[in-house]
């Protein structure tokens, strides 16, 4: 009776440890505005509500600080050395306050299709998004299965709602169409698939009257479930900070 306890009691352990597991996740990144190419990296690093993303396009590097539990987004200017703070809220704010009130319309096509990427089995997801000002199409390869997959769902479904700014954003003016399409891409295929292997997008976003195409390939190169240091997710000490 004792070992049957023991053994409930440690594998209850292990089952918490496993999904208390950190995540690092590294793509590629392929994006051309209106024809002009920019290839880059992104890293993502996921430790429960908390998201660093640390982006290389066309030589400059930018990072961004999203902590669900304390309602706050951080863009890290490292030639400036400071940090510039805004509260969720305030995208969220920012989606309400268009006028007329805008919303997102999103498509989820799941196709019969399934390809081998990485040495994961990965199912295609199609998606449709559209809104006042913008509109996009993609193509998706998802798992559920991988390493890290769990944890990598379980934020996107912490952050269920809202606009989160994953791509670099002004603070004045957070939600962007730029960011509202991209975060509710990633969301719907963390919802219906779970992390992306490869993405391909298309997005067309109206703006004074023209209409500006950015095109995306993101293609995952890694993934590590090694400790993540709470450092990586703090203002450096050497900082300004603004909001």
């Amino acid at each position: 009776m004792r070992r049957s306890l023991l053994a409930i009691l440690f594998a209850m352990s292990f089952s918490f440890a496993l999904l208390q597991a950190d995540v690092t996740i590294s793509y590629s990144i392929k994006r051309s505005v209106d024809g002009t190419p920019a290839d880059g990296g992104r890293v993502m690093f996921v430790k429960g509500p908390r998201l660093r993303i640390d982006d290389t396009i066309g030589g400059k590097t930018s990072t961004r600080i999203i902590d669900l539990r304390s309602g706050l987004a951080i863009e890290l200017d490292d030639e400036a050395m400071r940090a510039i703070t805004m509260r969720l809220s305030r995208c969220a704010a920012d989606v309400s306050d268009s006028v007329p009130p805008d919303r997102t319309e999103v498509e989820v096509r799941p196709s019969q299709l399934r390809r081998e990427i990485r040495g994961q089995s990965c199912g295609g997801y199609d998606l449709v998004l559209s809104r006042r000002d913008a509109k996009a199409n993609a193509r998706a390869w998802a798992t559920r299965d991988a390493p890290g997959a769990a944890e990598y769902v379980a934020f996107w479904k912490d952050a269920a709602s809202g606009c989160l700014p994953i791509e670099e954003f002004d603070p004045d003016h957070p939600a962007s169409a730029e960011n509202i399409m991209i975060t509710e891409a990633f969301r719907r295929i963390a919802e219906n698939g779970g992390m992306p292997y490869e993405c391909v997008m298309t997005l067309t976003v109206s703006t004074a009257g023209k209409d500006l195409v950015r095109e995306y390939v993101w293609r995952l190169t890694d993934v590590s479930c090694a400790p993540i240091r709470d450092d990586a997710f703090a203002v450096p000490s050497s900082y300004a900070s603004t909001r």
